[in-house]
Formats: C-alpha cells, structure tokens, sequence
C-alpha cells in the first residue's frame, strides 16, 4: 500500500565516513533545523529502519507529513535510506538523514552509527527521539539516552514475534522498553502483551492506534474495465491487501504489487483479511474507508476496529468454513453488505482519521517534555562542549 503527496526535494545525508563530504552535509541538515526558541515546537527525530512500503513505514511518513504542518520540526532518520518512500519525504522537503547499519548493531560499525545518532541528537538540540519499529528501537533508545534527549519514544507495532527474538534479545528489548520515557502501541492488545509477559507499567503504554487518509480512500470511484479489463466482468470481486513478508497473512495467492490500491479498493464488492496475527491492520482501516463490507479474522487489535455484525464481519482465525459464510453473507444480501459498509465508513472518519492521531501524538510531546507546552525552555547546555567533540571526527576524512 503506498500513498502519494507533496512537491519540493530534501537533502539525504548520509552518516557513511567512507564518502569525504559526509560531515558537511551532516552539518547542513543541523542548520536547516529552526531555532528552537522560533515558535515554541519541539525537534522531533523519528527513526525507522528502512523507507520500503510497509504498514509501519506509510504510518511513519504519513505522520511526520502531517506534523510538518504544525509547529513541530521534524526529521527522519533511518537505518537503510531506500526505498519508494524516500521520494515521498523527498519531495515534501523533509530532511532525511541515515544511520546505515550493516549485519549487525552488534559490531564496529553498529557502535559506530549509535554515537553518530546521539552526537546528532545533542547538537540538534532534539526534544523528542520516536523510534516506530525494532532496529529503530535498538539504535535509537541507546543514542537517545547517552544524549539525554528528552523524550524517548519506542514503538511495538505487532503481535507475533519476529524471528529475531530468542530467549536472550528478550532481554535486551525489555532493557530497551525500561530506557524509553514512553512505549507507544497501535492496539490494546498489544499494550496487554507487554504488561502480562514483559511486565512493563501500564501507564508507561500508550495506545494511539492508526491513522488512516479517509478522504483519499472515499473519494474514488471504481473503474473495472480500465483497471482490470474484461477480468472480472460481471463477477463478484473479493479483494485481500496486505504486504507478503510475513507467514501470519494466512493468504491464498499472491498477485502481484499495486500502488493503485484505493481505486482497486473501489472496484470490489468486499474485502478480507484471513491473518492468524494483527495488530492493528491497515488494510481493514483503508477497505472500510473505501466503504467496502470487511471480513477479518477476529485477531489481536482487530476487533477494536469490527464490532462484529455491525460495521464488518469476525470469524475466528484458520477457519475456511467460517471465512466462506461470511463472505456468502456479504455477497448475497446487498442490504447487509450496505449497512456493513456506511457503518465501517462512518467509523473511520470519527475514529480513524490522521488528525485524531496527531492530536494525540502532540498531547504526549507535549506533556512528556517536563510538562512544558513550550519547548523552547528547554535547554542543551552542553553544545559548546559537542562541537568541540566533533575535530576529532573531522580528522578521520
């Protein structure tokens, strides 16, 4: 799934000492950066692993996208600075700066790019770290708290375990949620997973579920024959959208990757989604936009979008007999199907739109950085001392 916006391009810098003009743009991406007693908005980093179109990846844009709006001023940092998603930030005039991790953070390299990011926090006078996924995590929670950076942010965005976890990075990761000032979670039933297994205080999680661009998912009209040709002519369409890394999707077949998914969306009579695991799912959120009936497995944070029967339909997980009833239910019984959809529709413009999780996001800024709604109180006494710090640095090229 991948959205599109703006115009203008952005510097990407990156932190590779291997290129002899890494420093200076490094330096030219802290001068863009406003002063911070301008207006009151707080320097906020959010760091990602990569800019590949992915649920969590679209998330991270779309939102520094619409903070960019508002008194904040915000960057993007990331591990691997690839990706479709780059040119989105890129033409929106968002400085991008990378972090390049190799194999391992465990290693030179890894050590290497954790002081550079914490170097670049203090003499960018962050307030606010938002690291949205693992690498993110382990990278930037570390250079965020040798920074003293105000506010540190990490973020678990899944229920299943990916396969990196063993019993030991268990550790570390709980370590790293025990560092930050906030775990941020799109699900409740993800804020139940950290409590119960890794017994983080609940009140250090904060659920703030998905945004989704109701407005560009509602306002397309379907277009079979110049989408898909005679293909599907006077059929039923069922769509099924998610990404294809992960074994949970409980999918069919693969078919292919689209960036046209809204007008997709438009030509189809209903959507499902059959995954074993789900956080908070994307493609629920942007079929019941598009005003689409849903079929889903009734799975992790799923049905805190669905009430079942009454804006979409849950079945339970690996279940092919459920699965086909409910979707006979949509397609034979179009009043049904009406009533499903213009409920799921209404519920993502009240409920799920971007702006609500904007609100949100700043309340925490906000509140997180000593209380202060102005943040250009707070103060980096020590910048002098890290611009001495940087000669060093420069004597390596």
């Amino acid at each position: 799934m991948l959205s599109t916006l703006s115009t203008d391009r952005a510097a990407v810098v990156k932190n590779d000492p291997s290129s002899p003009h890494w420093l200076p743009k490094f330096h030219t991406v802290l001068s863009r950066l406003k002063a911070p007693s301008d207006n009151g908005g707080a320097r906020v980093l959010h760091l990602v692993d990569t800019l590949n179109v992915g649920g969590t990846e679209t998330q991270m844009v779309q939102t520094t996208l619409r903070l960019r709006s508002t008194s904040h001023h915000v960057t993007v940092g990331c591990l691997h600075a690839k990706g479709p998603l780059l040119e989105v930030l890129q033409q929106a005039d968002i400085p991008v700066v990378e972090f390049c991790k190799k194999k391992t953070l465990l290693s030179v390299n890894g050590v290497y790019q954790l002081m550079r990011l914490a170097l670049f926090l203090r003499r960018g006078q962050f307030h606010v770290i938002h690291a949205h996924d693992l690498w993110a995590n382990l990278l930037g929670v570390p250079a965020a708290w040798l920074a003293r950076t105000p506010v540190i942010i990490c973020s678990r965005r899944y229920l299943a375990d990916l396969d990196w976890y063993t019993p030991w990075r268990n550790k570390i990761i709980r370590t790293i949620y025990r560092l930050s000032t906030h775990v941020i979670v799109n699900s409740a039933s993800v804020r139940q997973l950290l409590v119960e297994r890794d017994r983080l205080p609940a009140e250090k999680i904060h659920v703030i579920y998905n945004g989704v661009d109701v407005d560009r998912f509602a306002g397309v009209r379907g277009d079979r024959e110049g989408l898909l040709g005679s293909f599907g002519s006077g059929s039923k369409l069922i769509a099924v959208v998610a990404n294809m890394y992960s074994r949970v999707k409980g999918h069919f077949l693969f078919v292919g990757c689209r960036q046209d998914v809204p007008e997709l969306l438009a030509c189809c009579d209903v959507s499902v989604l059959p995954s074993e695991a789900e956080a908070m799912p994307n493609s629920v959120l942007e079929s019941m936009a598009a005003g689409l009936p849903v079929v889903a497995t009734g799975v992790g944070g799923t049905p805190e979008i669905i009430v079942d029967g009454v804006d979409g339909l849950l079945v339970p997980p690996q279940d092919s007999q459920a699965l086909a009833q409910a979707m006979l239910h949509i397609l034979q019984d179009a009043d049904f199907a009406r009533r499903l959809s213009r409920s799921g529709q209404e519920k993502m413009q009240t409920h799920f739109g971007f702006d609500r999780l904007i609100a949100e996001l700043e309340q925490l800024y906000s509140n997180s950085v000593l209380g202060m709604k102005d943040f250009s109180s707070v103060s980096h006494s020590d910048v002098v001392l890290l611009d001495q710090q940087t000669q060093p640095l420069r004597g390596k090229n």
